[in-house]
């Protein structure tokens, strides 16, 4: 390939990195990277002479000016710079593209393309980067190199001419177009060298300390989807199980909850206590969220009520690490009934002040911008039956959760009664209602609403089919009328197990609904009356495990590069240690280690003595080695007389305006200079045969017959009859 085709090829390949890092944040609307990615791709079409650019610059610099004017006018007043700069950084890439006529417009090009890849350091918080900010650190380095070689070029070449002292530029399109300066070779060397610097960076990046400055990554995009919402509308979705996004990724350290068969959890999220229109929400009487909270060493635990059952927290309760996506609500997941949270990393007038303090129904929320870790704990199995048999009903403090809107029609609570018929506790009267709905009824994800009807007594009586939130809003609705205190209850249900990173990945198709009871003296109580029928299948197939690979890598991705803190980099070198020994019981910790030393200070002490001999005597070999080579006569490289002496001529050449091309060897620069006749070309002819004899032959070479072809190139070049004159 010619040397400007890869250039330009090298240079289009960062410019396409540097965009795809961008475009693919989803920051940029779609309109910017539509028609920035046909600007792209038609600037390399845009060339001269097929295209006279001149023509187009006055235009494209007015059109700059104006998107510039415009992006100062939204960002102010929107009050956001990042995504508005993108827009504009993407309009200047296409505008110098397709102005470029020199080696400093392809400089321009090189400056917007740093700068939109900085630009998507904020915007792209995905895994996406990454492999775009490979590709632009291999290409950058193909691009710069060769555009300094292209500069060097068409700045420093002179067409000399013997027959007078007049000078001009070189026509450098023969050398741009030569197949023999660039190969396989060079870019196979310049991308080993640019992975070993990227490689070599990833190291510095988890070995420096991490300190954070309050410029962190920005928000990404937050998560909006049908199943799961900050309330509960009946009719309000259509078919709802069918999206594919990952939400949230747990990490649970009990074996019985890991691995495809293990059972399924309910993750919870948002209660509800107040029922009506076919809506469920908050009410001013429901209880708000009972905590303690308490931080130590960065981490803000939240303490729930339901703490309390577990003599120790650590050790009897599940301990979930979770990965939470960017969801349209600050609420935090957990499993079953949630007993406490774990917050790391909490700074100072950090919107972990409000942990604990926000939310009803036993919600905890937490405002946050991005994507959250956070530990939860909580226990799945619940109370024992005998416990839950033996419950009675619940105080009037619980009216607000046996309240029931004026617009039911009265058959629903007829219902509630014949099917808890001969029940007396609460326990007995929740597992009839549920046995009854699951018997009775059939679960689709497709829905059909009558907006003259209630939607509850439309489902319970008419449609006789609906997805989760109808089962749970009917279960809740008819235990309250027969007296007994519930909550609608919104969240997750189950999940897929990643096998490669030992998670459990929740997905926006498992968003469930379910019901919790509650029974005086056990508490909320989980009950999910919907048939089994809903969950949803995921196969074993090649592009099933591919997909969890992936998914497996993203959240290494955000582990160690979004998420990297401090906290977790102390954790990486503790690991690290221990794996080498160094922990508390470790080899060195313990003593082990200096016991050992004792035990063996003979042997090692006669080891290193012979070590430091070897050394010393490898070095005095390879001293005496060095200075038989320069007493040599022989031709021993650039050690050699005769390579200094042709370095010499060369120079008195190029004085005299006759410098040799890059991309030609010193044989064919001589056998130039003697077809054009040039002063002293002959002689340097010579001299350049006895430099090719002691530079690579290795031959005995006469270094005063070199000497003297030094001496006429000197003299001959001096003539000033045909000698051109320096531009």
């Amino acid at each position: 390939m010619r040397f400007s085709a890869i250039h330009k090829l090298a240079s289009y390949l960062m410019v396409a990195f540097s965009f795809a890092a961008l475009a693919l944040s989803e920051e940029l609307s779609p309109w910017a990277v539509i028609l920035g990615g046909v600007g792209v791709l038609g600037s390399w079409f845009w060339d001269p002479p097929r295209v006279k650019v001149e023509r187009w610059t006055a235009i494209l610099s007015a059109l700059a000016v104006a998107a510039f004017g415009y992006t100062v006018l939204s960002a102010l007043s929107n009050g956001e710079w990042i995504t508005p700069g993108a827009h504009l950084l993407v309009f200047l890439l296409v505008a110098k593209l397709m102005s470029r006529r020199s080696s400093r417009d392809y400089q321009w090009v090189y400056v917007l393309t740093f700068l939109m890849l900085v630009a998507g350091t904020t915007l792209n918080a995905e895994i996406s980067y990454a492999l775009c900010f490979l590709g632009y650190v291999v290409t950058a380095t193909w691009a710069l190199i060769l555009f300094h070689l292209r500069r060097e070029m068409e700045e420093n070449f002179l067409l000399k001419h013997s027959d007078d002292s007049s000078s001009e530029r070189v026509e450098v399109e023969r050398i741009l177009s030569s197949r023999r300066i660039v190969g396989p070779g060079f870019l196979g060397a310049t991308a080993a060298v640019s992975l070993a610097v990227f490689f070599l960076s990833i190291f510095l990046f988890f070995l420096f300390p991490r300190i954070s400055l309050g410029l962190g990554q920005r928000s990404r995009s937050r998560l909006t989807f049908a199943g799961f919402s900050d309330g509960v509308t009946l009719g309000g979705h259509g078919v709802i199980r069918n999206d594919d996004t990952v939400v949230m990724r747990i990490k649970v350290d009990d074996p019985r909850y890991q691995g495809p068969s293990a059972p399924e959890l309910h993750w919870r999220g948002v209660a509800f206590d107040r029922y009506a229109g076919g809506r469920w929400s908050r009410s001013p009487n429901a209880f708000g969220t009972r905590a303690q909270r308490e931080v130590k060493d960065g981490v803000v635990r939240v303490r729930l009520d339901a703490a309390g059952r577990f003599g120790n927290l650590e050790r009897e309760a599940l301990r979930q690490e979770i990965y939470l996506e960017p969801l349209d609500t600050a609420t935090l997941f957990a499993a079953s009934t949630p007993a406490a949270f774990d917050v790391d990393n909490v700074i100072p007038g950090s919107p972990a002040a409000t942990i604990g303090r926000l939310g009803q129904n036993d919600e905890v929320r937490y405002p946050h911008g991005g994507g959250l870790r956070y530990v939860a704990w909580s226990d799945p199995r619940g109370a024992p039956a005998a416990a839950l048999r033996e419950a009675a009903d619940a105080s009037a403090d619980y009216d607000a959760y046996r309240a029931l809107p004026d617009e039911l029609p009265p058959r629903v609570a007829e219902l509630a009664r014949r099917i808890v018929e001969g029940k007396t506790t609460p326990y007995e009267k929740a597992e009839a209602v549920a046995a009854y709905l699951r018997r009775t009824y059939r679960y689709t994800l497709v829905m059909e609403t009558d907006n003259r009807r209630e939607p509850l007594d439309y489902f319970l009586f008419d449609r006789r089919e609906g997805h989760c939130e109808y089962f749970s809003s009917a279960m809740a609705v008819l235990l309250r009328a027969v007296g007994v205190p519930t909550r609608n209850v919104n969240g997750f249900l189950g999940g897929e197990w990643n096998e490669y990173g030992k998670y459990i990945a929740v997905r926006s198709g498992d968003a469930h609904s379910w019901v919790e009871v509650y029974l005086e003296g056990v508490g909320w109580t989980t009950w999910d009356p919907t048939p089994s029928a809903q969950a949803m299948a995921r196969g074993a197939s090649i592009w099933d495990k591919l997909r969890r690979l992936v998914d497996n890598v993203r959240l290494s991705w955000f582990r160690w590069v979004i998420e990297y803190d401090l906290g977790r980099q102390i954790g990486l070198f503790r690991g690290i240690g221990d794996a080498l020994g160094l922990g508390k019981d470790g080899f060195i910790r313990s003593g082990r280690f200096t016991r050992w030393l004792a035990a063996h200070k003979l042997p090692l002490g006669g080891a290193m003595l012979l070590l430091a001999a070897a050394v010393a005597g490898w070095r005095l070999w390879r001293a005496r080695r060095g200075q038989r080579a320069a007493g040599d006569g022989a031709a021993r490289g650039a050690e050699h007389p005769v390579v200094a002496i042709y370095t010499t001529a060369a120079r008195a050449m190029a004085r005299r305006g006759h410098m040799r091309p890059a991309a030609a060897t010193p044989r064919e620069f001589a056998g130039a200079l003697v077809e054009r006749n040039a002063p002293g070309g002959r002689p340097f002819a010579g001299l350049t045969e006895l430099y090719y004899a002691a530079r690579y032959a290795r031959a005995p070479v006469d270094v005063i017959e070199a000497r003297r072809l030094l001496d006429a190139v000197k003299a001959e070049a001096k003539q000033k009859n045909g000698a051109p004159a320096r531009a």
